[in-house]
């Protein structure tokens, strides 16, 4: 028996890797979608589908990214896509912004 199945270890990694994404209005022209954990798997394709739909409803779209604790290649990607189409980031940790920066592998 491994200390996980003794109720040892750390919760936290037995948790399912999870998106929160809330819309929040900012005001007429611009909505802001407020992130919170983790930037893997399917949670990829959600956002990219609520960016699809906010970009074509508002000319200004924020991502806050100050809850993001993880977020794997394809996440990072969506991030430097975004930006690129002038999704506006903000809050993004440090080693965030360093790897949306860094040139795509």
């Amino acid at each position: 028996m491994d200390g996980l199945e003794r109720g040892c270890g750390t919760p936290v990694a037995m948790w399912p890797a999870m998106l929160r994404i809330t819309r929040l209005e900012e005001n007429p022209s611009t909505v802001r979608l407020k992130l919170e954990g983790r930037l893997v798997g399917d949670w990829v394709a959600l956002l990219a589908a609520e960016l699809a739909s906010g970009e074509d409803a508002r000319p200004r779209v924020v991502l806050d990214c100050a809850g993001v604790d993880f977020a794997n290649q394809t996440g990072v990607s969506l991030l430097r896509a975004a930006s690129a189409r002038g999704v506006v980031l903000m809050g993004c940790s440090p080693l965030l912004c360093s790897l949306i920066e860094s040139a795509a592998p």
